[in-house]
This record gives structure tokens, C-alpha cells and sequence, in this order.
């Protein structure tokens, strides 16, 4: 090959080369095969320079070629070295739109991936922030519960305390109301003893009299012919210490019309024994009623 043809393929490489660096310049990010390109360009320039120094070695210093013949061949060689560099940036400038389209498709990957991220820290955000809430919920609702269990009991244990109390004032009333017969003296019970034995027979006569007139009466309410003693006696011996139980009785019966509904409805909720006095007077302050 000739030294002019040579020279004409550098001149190209070196051009080419210039090319593909202006188009790097150019470029945030260098693909890989612009830049395998560009070596590739590199090794030609060398060897073609290679080449070059050794035609210039084999050629005869004492020869003289034939002038038309090399005009011919330089021709020749540049129409070549042209339509091979037309070719080559042809083939360049495909390369370099490949290498953007290339470029262009990895940008639009990265900002999807990264839209594709952002969406889900902002999910997972959202989905913390919503765990949260309904935590915060649960603990709102669970010291709701809390005070709310805390407030009945309160509200059972000054129950029970009033309760406990009016027992122990119904206690307290009965107790003052049962006054042991040895302890009380009164005139009569000095004039009883001057008396005669008629009198004390008249007396004892007039006064059972009175009682059993007394004692025959009807009444209209059960709950006010009940004493406080009776109805202490009564809750206790009857009713198994429920006071809200008599109360509930007593109401039940005075709502009723005759003596054997009330029977029948005592025999269907108690298993009284009729022998015992708190019985006997219970049912006589029943039959009262009716």
C-alpha cells in the first residue's frame, strides 16, 4: 500500500477519533460502546501508523516512480479514503443515535425505578402513620374501658358502703325499738302492784280487748302497718337478710285483690314454715290487708 493511501486512512482515523471525542464531551454518561468505538479507533490510528513507518523504510531512495502513475493511484486513493469516511461517520453518527435512544431509554428506567420507589416510601409512610393512628385508637379506647370499669366499681363500692350503712341504721332503729321489759319502770307498773286481783283481772280484760280490736283492723298499705322491729325481724327470720327482697314483696302483695292470691304467691316463692311466730305474724299483717 502506498504511503499517500496511508496517510489519507490516518488522516480519517484521526478525524473519526475527533468526532467520537467532541460526542463524549457532549455526554453525561459515556455508554460502553462509544467507548469501545473509540479504542477501537485508537488501535487503527497506531497500526496504520505502524504501517506508514515501514513503507517509508521499504521505499527506494533511488528510484523515481512513474508521476502519472502515482497521481492515478493518489486519486484513487483519496476517492476511497472519502467514501470510506463518508461511510465510517455515517456509521458513527448511527452508533452515536443508537448510544442516545440507549442513553435516553436508561434516564427513563432510572426516574421510573425512582418513581417506583418514591411511591412506595410514601405507601409505607402512609401505612406507619395509619398503624399509628389506629394504635393510638386501641390505647384511647382501652383507658376509656379502664376508667370506665374503675368508675362502676366506684360506683358498686359506695353501693355497697350505703347499703352496709342503712343496714346498720335499721339495726341500730330496731335495736332501740326492742327495750328489754326488766328495764322498764314505768307508774302503771307501780300502780299494778297496789292493785287488787279484780282489778288487775278487769284490767288485763279491757286491755286484750283493745289489742285484738286493734290487732283485727284492716289497713290499706302493707309498708306502714309493718314496724321498724317488724320488718327487722321479718328481713331476718323470712326474707335471708335481703331487705330489697321484703321491699319487693310488700309491694308485690299490696298490689294484689285477696288474701289467696297473696297466699299463692307466697306458698309459689318461699317455703316458710307456718309454725314460726315471725310467719303467724306476717301473715296476720297480711290478712289486715285484705
Amino acid at each position: 500500500m502506498k504511503k499517500d493511501v496511508k496517510i489519507a486512512l490516518i488522516l480519517k482515523d484521526i478525524n473519526e477519533l475527533q468526532l467520537l471525542t467532541k460526542g463524549l464531551d457532549e455526554m453525561n454518561s459515556i455508554p460502553e460502546q462509544y467507548l469501545d468505538l473509540a479504542i477501537a479507533k485508537s488501535l487503527s490510528l497506531y497500526e496504520n501508523l505502524q504501517q506508514l513507518g515501514n513503507i517509508l523504510k521499504d521505499v527506494d531512495v533511488t528510484g523515481e516512480l512513474d508521476k502519472s502513475k502515482d497521481n492515478s493511484e493518489c486519486l484513487e486513493a483519496e476517492r476511497c479514503a472519502e467514501n470510506a469516511r463518508r461511510a465510517e461517520e455515517a456509521r458513527l453518527a448511527e452508533e452515536a443515535k443508537k448510544a442516545e435512544e440507549a442513553k435516553k431509554a436508561e434516564e427513563a428506567r432510572i426516574a421510573e425505578e425512582a418513581r417506583i420507589a418514591a411511591e412506595k416510601a410514601e405507601a409505607e409512610e402512609a401505612r406507619r402513620a395509619e398503624e399509628a393512628r389506629l394504635a393510638e385508637e386501641a390505647r384511647k379506647a382501652e383507658e376509656a374501658r379502664i376508667a370506665a370499669e374503675k368508675a362502676e366499681a366506684e360506683r358498686l363500692e359506695a353501693e355497697r358502703r350505703a347499703e352496709e350503712a342503712r343496714r346498720a341504721e335499721e339495726a341500730r332503729i330496731a335495736e332501740e325499738a326492742v327495750i328489754p321489759q326488766a328495764q322498764v319502770t314505768t307508774v302503771a307498773d307501780t300502780i299494778h302492784s297496789q292493785e287488787s286481783v279484780k282489778d288487775a283481772i278487769a284490767r288485763e280484760t279491757d286491755s286484750n280487748t283493745i289489742a285484738n280490736s286493734l290487732g283485727n283492723k284492716k289497713i290499706s298499705d302493707l309498708k306502714s302497718a309493718i314496724t321498724i322491729a317488724d320488718r327487722f325481724l321479718f328481713q331476718r327470720e323470712l326474707f335471708g337478710g335481703d331487705g330489697e327482697l321484703l321491699n319487693k314483696t310488700i309491694a308485690t302483695l299490696n298490689a294484689m285483690t285477696s288474701i289467696e292470691e297473696a297466699r299463692d304467691y307466697i306458698n309459689s316463692h318461699f317455703d316458710w314454715n307456718n309454725e314460726r311466730a315471725a310467719v303467724v305474724n306476717f301473715m296476720k299483717i297480711l290478712e289486715r290487708r285484705f
